[in-house]
C-alpha cells in the first residue's frame, strides 16, 4: 500500500495494521527540483495493548448474603480492533481469593455465603487482546452484617410493667 502526500515525520495509525511492514520513501523537493528518492528501513508494525476497562462491583453496599458481582462496565478500546477477553482477580482481606465463579464474559461473581461482616473484597480486571494485557482496573467492597441492617430500621418494644395491685 502507498501512502501518498504524507508530510513531516509522522505516519497516522490508520494508514496500516498489526504485521504490516512500512517503509518510508522520500524525495526531497525544494519547490525548484526534487533530489532523488531515498528509502530508509522496514519497520514491523506491532501489536498495541488494549486500553484497561472500567469495573464496578454490585451490591455497592453488600451484606453477608449477597452475591458480589464484579462487572466490565466500560469496554476497552483495542486500537487493532482485537477481540478482548477479560481477566478476574480477587482478593479478600488483601490475600487471594478463589471462591469465585465466571458468571459471564465480561463479570465474575463471589457466591453468597463467601463474604462475612468486616471483609474487604477486590477485583482486579485486565482486558487480554491475544497478544498482551491491557492495565489493570479494580473496585472494592467491605462487607457490611445483612442481619444488623435488616434490624437497623425496626424499633424495639420496651416491656411495659406492671404495678402489683
Amino acid at each position: 500500500m502507498t501512502v501518498q502526500g504524507v508530510t513531516g515525520n509522522i505516519l497516522p495509525g490508520t494508514n496500516f495494521t498489526r504485521g504490516q511492514a512500512v517503509t518510508v520513501v522520500a524525495t526531497p523537493d525544494d519547490d525548484a527540483l526534487s533530489g532523488a528518492a531515498v528509502t530508509g528501513n522496514s519497520v514491523t508494525i506491532q501489536n498495541a495493548p488494549p486500553a484497561a476497562p472500567t469495573v464496578r462491583t454490585l451490591p455497592a453496599a453488600a451484606g453477608d448474603a449477597d452475591d458480589l458481582v464484579c462487572s466490565v462496565t466500560g469496554q476497552s478500546g483495542d486500537a487493532d480492533g482485537d477481540n478482548l477477553f477479560f481477566d478476574f482477580v480477587w482478593t479478600r482481606n488483601g490475600l487471594p481469593f478463589s471462591g469465585a465463579k465466571q458468571g459471564s464474559p465480561t463479570s465474575s461473581t463471589v457466591p453468597a455465603g463467601s463474604p462475612l461482616p468486616s471483609d474487604t473484597y477486590a477485583c482486579v480486571v485486565s482486558a487480554y487482546d491475544g497478544s498482551c494485557s491491557s492495565p489493570t482496573a479494580s473496585t472494592s467492597v467491605t462487607i457490611g452484617s445483612a442481619q444488623l441492617q435488616g434490624i437497623a430500621g425496626k424499633r424495639s418494644r420496651q416491656p411495659q410493667r406492671r404495678l402489683p395491685h
